[in-house]
């Protein structure tokens, strides 16, 4: 059925990740866990499981070569790219496959995102109205953390053997080989926002907070969506 693609560099973030995939509603499922420049044997707590394949890559691969290889290794014909630092909720797969069959696409994701900052505990609504669309202008896209779309797909199309845009040139990539993708709904998975310097990407917060629509202050999202 599906196949997780989950590329980490941060030991702390493992069980979050274990998680965010062991609550997914759908059964038939496994995770392709890429440890990125550390060994499983370093860490604490990673269980012995039938559902996960642990790959250890040198920290020099680039985030693209990762999850290309991790692809290569999944053996369920559809792929779901789940980032180690976000919250997807328990149905986020189950939302994706659904979207994926009912309108006949190729990649799946989500334009219109709950974003949560961290640092000043706001939750808001990044990309409003970009939800339940398909992507058709130039200037719209998905969020690369959110990628689901069919094994067939990284025949023609790979990520680029860099670690910071790979999921923009993927996208681009498919748009011009003419792709069908869509942007589901808003619900199911929140974009968590640490410091500037945690994250991978070249946005900072400031930047992010002009396109976001400010929603609720709090400590514990979570209450908000539940698993």
């Amino acid at each position: 059925m599906v196949s997780v693609i989950t590329c980490t560099k941060r030991p702390d973030f493992l069980q979050a990740t274990l998680l965010n995939f062991e609550n997914q509603t759908i059964e038939e499922k496994e995770l392709v866990l890429i440890l990125h420049g550390f060994s499983k044997h370093q860490v604490v707590g990673l269980p012995d499981n039938p559902l996960i394949q642990v790959l250890e890559l040198p920290s020099e691969e680039s985030l693209g070569s990762c999850l290309n290889k991790g692809i290569r290794q999944a053996k369920y014909n559809i792929i779901a790219r789940f980032d180690d630092d976000d919250y997807y909720g328990a149905h986020y797969l189950e939302e994706a496959l659904d979207e994926l069959e009912r309108r006949g696409a190729d990649v799946v994701g989500k334009q219109s995102i709950f974003i949560y900052f961290k640092s000043d505990g706001l939750l808001g609504l990044l990309f409003k109205g970009k939800e339940n669309t398909f992507i058709k202008n130039t200037s719209d896209t998905l969020a690369g953390s959110t990628l689901v779309f069919k094994k067939s797909v990284a025949e023609t199309v790979q990520f680029p053997p860099i670690s910071v845009g790979e999921d923009a040139v993927f996208l681009e990539e498919c748009k011009k080989r003419g792709l069908c993708m869509y942007a589901s709904s808003q619900f199911n998975y929140v974009y968590i926002r640490y410091s500037n310097s945690h994250h991978t990407s070249d946005s900072d917060n400031r930047r992010i907070k002009k396109h976001c629509s400010p929603l609720v202050w709090t400590n514990e999202f979570e209450k908000i969506f539940p698993y």
